[in-house]
């Protein structure tokens, strides 16, 4: 008789490599981890987040004009409400000023910025209708979730926000 077919570890012994279970647990560690790891990397590729600015220093200096602008309109007394309309796919806003500052053929901008989507942000011309009230229409609807509103010339800003589906009116002020 064969002494080795009475002893239990000569028959895992005569196993090939890749019927042993622990080669296996071995393996799939580093594997998971590569799989994983190229997963990651394809969506931070494909996923613009829109966060990173380029030039940081440019952003800054453009904070002290905001902030102008900002003040501006508080010296000028503006305000404003705006109004969604997502059946006309419209956007209106009602302007005034408590100084009397005349806002008449002015190129009024309205900048409608996603608060966690950059990539989805409008920008538009307000066409006049109207004593005090601008209109533009969109392209597309516009997403759910928060939007801030910016409504500017070149010399005061206005902001707003609204949260679409749920409002579609909100004041516009520079404070």
């Amino acid at each position: 008789m064969d002494p080795s077919q009475n002893n239990p570890s000569s028959a895992t012994e005569k196993k090939p490599w890749y019927r042993q279970p622990l080669v296996w647990l071995v393996i799939a560690f580093p594997a998971i981890a590569v799989v994983g790891g190229i997963s990651l990397l394809i969506l931070s590729i494909n996923i613009d987040t829109g966060v990173v600015v380029d030039d940081y220093y440019k952003k800054g200096k453009e904070i002290n004009r905001v902030l102008t602008r900002d003040k501006k309109a508080i010296e000028l007394g503006i305000r404003g409400v705006s109004v969604y309309s997502s059946e006309r796919q419209r956007f209106s806003v009602t302007l005034a000023s408590t100084e009397g500052e005349n806002l008449h053929n002015q190129e009024i901008r309205l900048d409608l910025m996603h608060a966690t989507r950059g990539g989805m942000d409008v920008s538009l011309i307000l066409n006049e209708n109207g004593p005090g009230l601008y209109q533009a229409g969109l392209a597309q609807q516009l997403a759910k979730g928060p939007w801030n509103i910016q409504v500017s010339t070149d010399d005061w800003r206005i902001h707003g926000r609204i949260h679409v589906p749920d409002g579609y009116t909100s004041p516009l002020s520079a404070q």
